[in-house]
């Protein structure tokens, strides 16, 4: 990844406390996904489901945080902001953690040095490289064949040089299969590396005697103790070895058998390598998000993690991490809210808001505002859905369906903060409203906030004694639309759409007849006929 001491040293102290510059290529964010999927398949922990981290768009949040510095500590951070805590010392756990490494210089600095030296690799998956026990066997003695007739070859041309011709179909049959080959098994080559590069960068990492931080890395020195004989054959089949290592290997087929051979060592600590690349994705992760933390606003997070307590959500000055110069709000609630406002006035970019620096909070222990107050949540949306085509289904099924997981963890006694932005838009409107009002009355009655975004004014006198109203409002100036992007309780009062018409040079007509008609139904309930 660098190219001296100097130019690492550089780096480590002018990256740290600035925004990451670092590049992704198409299918990355898949890749870097790789150990949230090994541990979303084994974990009874609560992960932010896909709909949700996709409505907030935290791909790009990671990529405010991810400073690109090795694999196991992107693929450890993208875990860690899908698994929000859930008891107050492993919050406690993750926020010392990055505390003592921002406060820590040198100690911060060493340990970058061994993280960058482990750097990136794109194609790390460890989940998936030890599955097939039978399959590496087979490979291995293929491998071990190849070997043999190379030898044999030499050893026939030894006794007898008109034989020495035999050579040649060998070689070039080697040389062919064994190219082919390493295209072939190209990831799981630079993962088997990986693998005994991260057992190298702990053994660096232990040889620092981190007092303070120790206890956070016990078992991973456990976990070293078990594994650390594989460093013997560290450079065995190196991707980066010289031309003549590489043309002996395409003869011999050498790099490929120990391969297999470490491979099979690996698989049978394979849990122990689990625990090596998590520890050394942690400490990554935490500088990382102590770097963060340099270039923000942010406060600790004040979480109250008792199940037993009322939900609760306390926010000052909170703004959003994509937006530059992001207008600042604040919520002080106990209870579901229901937001409505005109378009384009910041409805969703609020609901967005908060569900994003709770997660924050709750992941990483970081809020980007003046305070965070707030019990524990799961975390769920229905805010950018589509027609899901693979599935078959229009976008009203595919709305109904996203509800209804979170009404089913509603009902399980789960205590949830869920956005639901325009409920049920893919509908008619007199059945939108009807079915709308009932789904958010049953989500008010539970141990939960519920914060809805809405254009139909009629759910806030429906729902006025079970939900909070809040709005967004715009003003006129100079025959444009303005907007303060400030939430202030009670319902919205103002409508932009029709103005909006005018503004953008429609009839004047067609403009006062529309807002004639709006009136009309806004007083007398009935829409007249044209």
């Amino acid at each position: 990844m660098f190219f001296s001491k100097h130019k690492l040293q550089k780096y480590i102290i002018d990256s740290y406390g600035s925004k990451p510059e670092v590049t992704y290529f198409a299918g990355d964010i898949d890749l870097i996904k790789n150990y949230y999927n090994y541990k979303k398949d084994s974990s009874e922990k609560f992960l932010i489901d896909d709909i949700t981290w996709n409505d907030l768009n935290m791909d790009e949040i990671f990529k405010k945080i991810n400073r690109g510095v090795s694999t196991a500590g992107e693929q450890y951070l993208y875990y860690q902001l899908r698994n929000c805590t859930s008891t107050q010392n492993e919050f406690e756990e993750r926020s010392n953690l990055i505390n003592y490494l921002n406060e820590d210089v040198k100690i911060r600095n060493d340990l970058q040095k061994h993280l960058a030296n482990l750097g990136r690799c794109r194609f790390v998956n460890f989940g998936k490289l030890f599955i097939n026990k039978n399959e590496s066997i087979a490979h291995l003695t293929k491998y071990l064949f190849f070997l043999f007739l190379f030898i044999l070859g030499l050893v026939l041309s030894f006794f007898n040089a008109k034989l020495f011709m035999l050579m040649f179909p060998i070689l070039i049959f080697n040389t062919t299969y064994y190219f082919k080959l390493k295209k072939k098994i190209a990831a799981e080559l630079f993962t088997v590396n990986y693998a005994v590069n991260t057992i190298n960068c702990a053994k660096k990492i232990k040889n620092m005697n981190l007092e303070h931080i120790d206890k956070y890395l016990l078992s991973m020195y456990s976990s070293f103790n078990n594994v650390k004989s594989i460093l013997k054959v560290k450079y065995l089949f190196n991707s980066d070895a010289d031309d003549i290592y590489q043309i002996i290997c395409s003869f011999t087929f050498i790099d490929l058998i120990f391969y297999e051979l470490i491979k099979n060592k690996i698989r049978k600590y394979n849990e122990d390598l689990v625990v090596i690349f998590e520890a050394i994705g942690k400490l990554n992760a935490a500088i990382d998000v102590a770097s963060f933390r340099q270039y923000n606003e942010y406060c600790i997070p004040n979480i109250d993690f008792d199940i037993n307590s009322k939900a609760k959500l306390c926010v000052k000055d909170i703004v959003h991490p994509l937006i530059n110069n992001c207008v600042p709000n604040s919520l002080d609630t106990e209870k579901s809210i229901l937001i409505t406002g005109s378009n384009a006035t910041g409805k969703s970019t609020f609901l967005k808001t908060i569900f994003i620096n709770a997660i924050l909070s709750q992941s990483i222990c970081t809020c980007l505002g003046s305070e965070y107050k707030a019990t524990s949540f799961k975390f769920y949306t229905s805010m950018a859905l589509r027609d899901d085509l693979f599935e078959g289904d229009s976008y009203y099924i595919a709305e109904i369906k996203s509800l209804k997981r979170i009404i089913n963890s509603a009902e399980n006694g789960e205590r949830i903060m869920c956005a639901v932005d325009e409920v049920l838009r893919g509908t008619n409107t007199v059945e939108r409203i009807a079915a709308s009002s009932e789904i958010l009355n049953s989500l008010a009655t539970k141990n939960l906030i519920c914060l809805a975004a809405t254009h139909d004014i009629e759910l806030c006198h429906i729902l006025k004694n079970k939900l909070i109203s809040y709005h967004f409002t715009e003003y006129i100036e100079n025959n444009e639309m303005k907007f303060d992007y400030k939430i202030k309780l009670g319902n919205a009062k103002t409508r932009n759409a029709i103005k909006l018409l005018e503004i953008m040079g429609y009839d004047k007509n067609t403009v006062d007849r529309a807002d004639n008609l709006a009136k009309t139904y806004l007083t007398e309930g009935v829409w007249n006929e044209i």
